[in-house]
């Protein structure tokens, strides 16, 4: 505020301000800045996956073009859990547990849906966040670039 003095000490140093105002605001830029550090770090697991250090192989029967990489869901995820939750998006066919966890606190899995429209169906609604027990942060992304789109659900 225009004119409003800041808060000073005995010896004239700034004095924290400990209103409820401030409180909130300390709060909230400190769930900011916790909130930014999990969104980088969904990125840099999401990044490291299908390197040489932490391999995606293709689901072996599946449609390569209608499955996802989901990466940086929590460890006690299931696969019953990811594909429950995939499934208010588009239709699941498969899901699969990736062997691989780039920090020991992600699981990451391939999602496999019923064709790949449903699967850019999916990456269109943007989902970016896991709303289970551990709720954070979550990046998908095509297993491989598929070819043409085709699909019986839209």
């Amino acid at each position: 505020m225009p004119g409003r003095a800041e808060p000073l000490g005995v010896h004239g140093e700034a004095v924290a301000d400990d209103s409820p105002k401030a409180a909130v605001a300390a709060a909230a830029a400190a769930t900011a800045a916790a909130a930014s550090a999990a969104e980088a770090a969904a990125d840099a697991i999401s990044a490291k996956l299908g390197s040489a250090e932490h391999p995606v192989h293709d689901p072996e029967g599946y449609d390569v073009s209608a499955t996802l990489v989901v990466a940086n869901l929590p460890q006690s995820a299931s696969s019953f859990d990811v594909g429950a939750f995939f499934s208010w998006y588009a239709p699941v066919v498969h899901v699969e547990r990736l062997p691989t966890s780039v920090t020991g606190t992600d699981a990451n899995f391939l999602v496999t849906f019923v064709d790949s429209a449903s699967a850019s169906h999916v990456l269109q609604a943007g989902v970016g966040f896991y709303e289970g027990e551990l709720a954070r942060p979550i990046r998908l992304r095509p297993s491989r670039t598929g070819g043409e789109k085709s699909s019986w659900f839209w």
